[in-house]
């Protein structure tokens, strides 16, 4: 039996479309980044329609290149905050990262400029794991 393809709900983003929003925010054109990626055009262009999900071996780059991470391009940033269809231990990672985000917000109201230091640093370690 074939398998069907999962369509967001109308108001969801779909991956391609994320794709394309941060694509036209830096701003760069399809080959431009097709260039950066080494890939052809035309397969930045089925990145962005959803007919195909980008390698593993591009995703990273790709988030790299559109100042993200593949989290927040395959999930959404709602979705990475919710842990949503991620693995068990990326879905803890990401868990221990909203909590550490909610943690600068609290150090920062405070005014705790050590406290706020070494909470980013936790954070940005939380998100290299995460990319592997």
């Amino acid at each position: 039996m074939a398998r069907r393809k999962r369509r967001p709900p109308m108001s969801e983003e779909t991956r391609g479309e994320r794709i394309k929003r941060y694509r036209l925010a830096i701003p760069l054109s399809q080959p431009e980044l097709a260039a950066r990626l080494s890939v052809s055009l035309a397969t930045v262009s089925r990145w962005e329609t959803a007919n195909r999900m980008p390698q593993r071996v591009h995703r990273i780059p790709l988030a790299e290149a559109l100042g993200t991470t593949w989290a927040v391009l395959a999930h959404g940033a709602e979705g990475v905050d919710q842990g949503v269809g991620l693995r068990p231990g990326v879905e803890r990672r990401t868990a221990r990262l909203a909590s550490l985000r909610r943690a600068v917000a609290r150090a920062q109201a405070g005014g705790n400029e050590i406290l706020d230091e070494l909470i980013r640093a936790a954070v940005d370690v939380v998100e290299r794991h995460r990319l592997m």
